[in-house]
């Protein structure tokens, strides 16, 4: 080992920056190892993380004043190996923040202050505090002309000013310096209005957006605008005002939002997962008032006298609430719907990107620790307790952990009744839940990555979809062939293409002979694409005489196995016939004989 650290530090003094950057982050791969093993395989004379980090700073300091191609590629490569070092030792957070800032301060070069603050914001990110204590520089910088005024420097600078707020509000004065920098370009303005959206600073992306509805060029880009807006708004109620009239207009602000969303989608861009996740956020938000106002009613409104006679009676004392028992148990039901519809949009969501992923996980894990929360008032179970670890240290996750821990300090109590204590944790949880600031995920603005599945059945309806004809005995042949069209896969690829048809009698004749007890059928297959192609067969059967309606879903299978419902979704009409139905019986005519006469 000490062979290698040896060659290191000769790669370190090289001529070459492309072998002193990987000999950097060599040696920075052993330091995260050698402090990841608790037991030492071999000794070092100094402490390798020091000097990863000495090597670090040094490489930075080089790169950042070259020109060529190679310099940047290297100052990418130190800034990588200084976030890898972040998330293992916290402690050398500070340390790497006060370099790159002096770097920033000093450097000429667009471009490298661009890859400078791509470096400061994927350290915040890692933890948001030690961002305020640089904060003092970056609004200079902010102010300064030193750097492009309307370029993506000052993106980054504004976004690690809402980084270092976390879920608090950002003071007027900084306010005010966001909003005189954002109105320099509208493009800056939409960028920087984004971002205060995804760190969920609503007042300041709905000043920006304010402004940006009437810069626009085309119908569709003006209505969404004014969907963002309207949403910034809402969000910016709910965090201003605490009382019922915050949320009711908090609420009328996304209906606004939900009509211009879809009147912003297009062909080519449908909106389907923007208006899929506001309108969640609609019900999850009537949800959470919902459970307030049961919580009211249980102050305000009291059980009559004879509902203790009757729970003395049923042996049970929690039936003496019967009304409100009612209304807690329909918001334990809308939680659970709310959890199985979040769960249903993650699967939606395969050009997601792995933070959008989290988001949507977490808005399910919340619905599910409120679920919870309700569940275990209403049975007064005391022998289940939930977990209380979290690895995450957003705002959400560290809500959700402290909710936990009070769901866990009333199941130990032995109360068997409804109380206030009971009503006062509800009402505690669901506010803690509104001052959260929401954080708009990155797919909810642009997608990195692109993935479509085109499919082509055979055969096809005509011009005036008719239904297409098929005999009640035979087998219909139905085939299905697509192509994968994707670009920029940089999460997930596509590994195989489940294709699921199923058929559902609509219209079914009464005079058939047939006895069947369910001609509903459902089919799938999954097929492995050879070079984006892939083509499979089905063979269909109406056993019933009557009309069908028959779903082709295409769904899409990654690596890992799980399947996601990305693919298109059509619907074709088959009517199944029988020949003996339309037969007509033969008329004998019997001649008179004389003897009848």
């Amino acid at each position: 080992m000490q062979k290698i650290q040896e060659v290191c530090n000769l790669c370190y003094v090289s001529q070459n920056p492309t072998l002193s950057a990987k000999a950097m982050e060599f040696y920075t791969n052993i330091a995260i190892c050698f402090k990841s093993f608790k037991r030492k395989l071999f000794r070092l004379d100094q402490d390798p993380v020091e000097g990863a980090r000495l090597a670090i700073t040094t490489q930075c300091c080089l790169s950042v004043w070259g020109t060529t191609k190679e310099d940047k590629k290297v100052l990418k490569l130190c800034l990588q190996c200084a976030v890898h070092l972040v998330k293992k030792f916290p402690d050398t957070t500070m340390f790497f923040l006060s370099e790159i800032v002096e770097l920033l301060e000093t450097t000429e070069s667009e471009e490298h202050a661009l890859i400078l603050c791509e470096g400061l914001a994927a350290i915040g990110s890692e933890n948001h505090i030690y961002i305020r204590e640089i904060i003092p520089n970056i609004l200079s910088l902010l102010q300064s002309s030193a750097i492009c005024q309307e370029g993506q420097v000052k993106t980054y600078l504004g976004t690690l000013i809402f980084q270092a707020a976390g879920s608090e509000s950002i003071p007027t004065e900084i306010q005010k310096l966001i909003l005189r920098n954002g109105h320099k370009s509208p493009w800056f303005m939409y960028k920087l209005a984004r971002q205060a959206m995804r760190y969920g600073q609503h007042p300041v992306a709905a000043d920006l957006f304010s402004s940006l509805s009437h810069l626009v060029a085309s119908e569709h880009l003006h209505f969404w605008m004014v969907a963002l807006q309207e949403i910034s708004e809402g969000e910016s109620y709910l965090m201003k005002e605490k009382d019922d009239s915050g949320m009711t207009k908090t609420l009328l602000c996304y209906q606004k939002s939900l009509s211009s969303l879809k009147a912003a989608s297009t062909q080519v861009f449908p909106m389907q997962f923007q208006t899929d996740l506001v309108h969640l956020r609609i019900e999850l938000l009537q949800a959470l008032t919902q459970l307030i106002q049961t919580c009211n009613t249980f102050r305000t409104c009291p059980p009559p006298a004879i509902a203790t006679a009757l729970a003395l009676t049923n042996g049970q004392e929690i039936s003496r609430c019967g009304q409100i028992l009612s209304q807690l148990t329909k918001c334990m039901r809308d939680f659970e719907n709310l959890k199985q519809k979040f769960g249903d949009l993650y699967l939606t969501c395969f050009d997601a990107d792995p933070q959008t992923l989290y988001t949507v996980t977490q808005l399910q894990y919340c619905c599910e620790v409120m679920k919870a929360g309700v569940s275990s008032v209403i049975t007064t179970d005391n022998s289940r307790l939930f977990p209380v670890t979290s690895e995450n240290s957003d705002v959400l996750s560290v809500t959700l952990v402290n909710i936990q821990k009070d769901l866990n300090h009333i199941l130990k109590t032995n109360s068997q009744a409804l109380t206030h204590e009971h009503m006062d944790f509800l009402s505690k949880s669901v506010q803690s839940l509104l001052q959260v600031p929401f954080r708009y995920p990155r797919y909810f603005f642009q997608s990195i990555q692109t993935t479509k599945l085109n499919l082509a059945v055979t055969p096809q309806q005509n011009m005036r979809m008719e239904p297409l004809l098929v005999h009640h005995n035979t087998l219909f042949t139905l085939k299905v062939e697509g192509v994968i069209e994707h670009k920029q896969q940089m999460f997930r690829q596509v590994s195989q293409i489940c294709i699921a048809v199923k058929t559902e009698i609509t219209n079914q004749q009464h005079n058939t002979d047939t006895k069947v007890k369910d001609p509903n059928r459902s089919y799938e297959e999954t097929v492995r694409p050879h070079k984006d192609y892939f083509s499979c067969s089905f063979l269909l059967s109406f056993p019933v005489a009557g009309q069908y309606s028959v779903q082709i879903r295409g769904l899409v299978l990654d690596d890992a196995g799980t399947k996601w419902n990305t693919g298109p979704q059509f619907t074709m009409t088959f009517k199944s016939y029988d020949d003996t139905i339309h037969r007509k019986p033969k008329i004998i005519v019997s001649r008179t004989s004389f003897g009848q006469m």
